[in-house]
Order: structure tokens, then sequence, then C-alpha cells
């Protein structure tokens, strides 16, 4: 048996720096990146979107919903579609810009749809940026919060005969754009069509630029306050805050499922897999980082672990 000074430290430090213990344990401890939230400044500013679903197909042929969210109003629309595909998805976001305008850029999580060169291509063609969210990371896109409220009205509405679910869109639609928001503190359709709920729940148009403008500049900052109080919140909850630097090596949470054919189970899979060198931040707490073979990925920091 060998001791010498120190060697309990030393012991413990080597079997914690394990490479390959590290790669199959769960870190027992929440970590979290600085909050800094999606914020848009005014509406157009960011488009939203995802694909709920899928769903049973209806009796026209709809099993998807097209959600599109403006971020400064939340003002949402609906589409029903049989596909989510590049097609389709830009058939609904043309509809829209017919409609409302275009935005600025539009924000997607990295669905094949919305990662394919001809979708990308297609919108900076017309001038309007793409941005992708973190893979893994659904809750980093705005509209995540719609799609929850989507799936509460529907299992309220048909909970039954589910194939009916497109009976009801125009229903979820009106309710989402005219209920008040809590973070703007107004209704979306207002802040986004310029239109006024009255008391008897009439709606008409708002017909005073100087009121309209003092609405957009109140709605930004009670969002300002929402994410104030929710950085708050968080700050004071048991959480780990990290940070990496262009160059540190870390490793990346595994995602890999169990196959059959394989005879793999994803139980057994290493937790974490690398090592990666981080190469940039291009958004708060969302970094590039690169593999061995110079290949490229992006990820959350939630997915991350310094080596």
């Amino acid at each position: 048996m060998f001791d010498w000074p120190g060697s309990k430290q030393d012991i413990e430090e080597y079997c914690k720096n394990c490479l390959h213990c590290r790669k199959s344990k769960a870190l027992n401890y929440t970590q979290k990146g600085e909050y800094k939230p999606i914020f848009a400044n005014e509406p157009l500013d960011l488009l939203s979107v995802d694909i709920f679903g899928p769903l049973p197909r209806t009796d026209v042929g709809y099993n998807k919903i097209i959600v599109l969210m403006d971020v400064f109003t939340k003002f949402t629309k609906l589409y029903p579609v049989g596909s989510a595909s590049i097609e389709m998805c830009t058939k609904a976001i043309e509809n829209f810009i017919e409609k409302y305008g275009k935005p600025k850029t539009i924000l997607s999580d990295n669905a094949m749809t919305f990662t394919s060169p001809k979708w990308r291509e297609y919108w900076e063609n017309q001038n309007i940026q793409i941005r992708l969210t973190s893979v893994y990371t659904p809750s980093s896109n705005p509209v995540e919060t719609r799609m929850r409220v989507i799936g509460d009205c529907l299992r309220i509405y048909c909970p039954t005969q589910h194939h009916r679910w497109d009976n009801f869109l125009d229903l979820i639609e009106k309710r989402l754009n005219e209920t008040e928001h809590e973070t703007t503190g107004f209704e979306p359709i207002t802040l986004f069509l310029k239109k006024s709920i009255q008391p008897s729940g009439e709606i008409i148009d708002l017909n005073n630029d100087n009121l309209y403008q003092d609405m957009i500049i109140d709605a930004r900052n009670n969002t300002r306050a929402a994410i104030a109080k929710r950085k708050k919140y968080i700050e004071n909850k048991n959480f780990r805050f990290v940070k990496f630097e262009t160059g540190d090596q870390v490793l990346v949470k595994n995602h890999q499922l169990s196959s059959a054919e394989r005879r793999q189970a994803a139980k057994l899979f290493h937790k974490w897999v690398g090592p990666f060198t981080v190469l940039r931040e291009p958004y708060k707490n969302t970094y590039i980082v690169a593999d061995r073979q110079g290949g490229e990925f992006q990820y959350h920091i939630k997915d991350l672990q310094k080596i």
C-alpha cells in the first residue's frame, strides 16, 4: 500500500477529474447561465414560430398547427395544416406578412423545416433574419408559452372527440389575442392591431396615435419590469451560475436514443460526450462548440459541462 503527504486530496482530485467517470455521471446540481430572456422592442421586431402536433387527423386532413407569435405584443396566429413542410410554413408566414407586415427576424427551433438551407435562403433574400434556438431547449423559444395554453384549451374544448380540434382554433386564437397579457399589461389585439376592446365587448379602431404610442411605451416598460422580477426570483434560487470562455474544453449532454435493433439502451450510454472546444457565444447562454474533427454545433449552457 502506498501513501504520501496529501494522498487523500490527490486521489479525490484524480477521481473527480476522471473523464470516463464524468461522462458517465449526471450533475448533482442545477446549472444555469445568467438570466437573459429574448426581448423584442416593438411590434414586428421578432416573430416566433413553432409547430404544435402531431394531432389526430381531422376530417379535412389537418394534423398540425403552425403557431406564429409576435414576441413584443404576444399577438398570435394559428394555421391548421396537413404537414409541417417548408412550403406550408412559408405559406403561413407569407399570409401573416400580407395581412400584418414583415418581421425583422424569424425565430424557431431546430426542426428539419427550419434548419433547411432553403428556408434560410428564402427569408434572407427578403431581408428577414433567421434565428434558431439552441438544440434540446424548447423553452428558449418565446412562443412555447402559447403552445402550453393551446394544449390546455384543446383538452378543455375537445376531451373526447379529439379529431375535431380544428373546430376550436378560431375561438382559441380569439381568446389569446383579446385577453390581457400579464407581461405587457395589454391585450395583444390592442398593441398589434390598434384595436380597443370596449366594456361591452365591442372591438373598435384605436384612432389616437399619441395614445397608442403611450401604450407601446407602457408595454415595453411593463415587459422590462416583468423580466427584472423574474431575474430576481431566479437569482434567489439555489442554482449554480456558470459561464464559458473561448477555448474552454467542455462535455456535451448526450441525447442518444435507445435502439432495439442495435441492442442499446439510452440509460446505459454515457450521459456526456466530448471533449469539445468552445468557439464563441453568439447569444447569451448559447455557445458554438467544435469537436475534434472541426464540426461546429450550437448548445445551450445547460447542456454543457466544463472539464
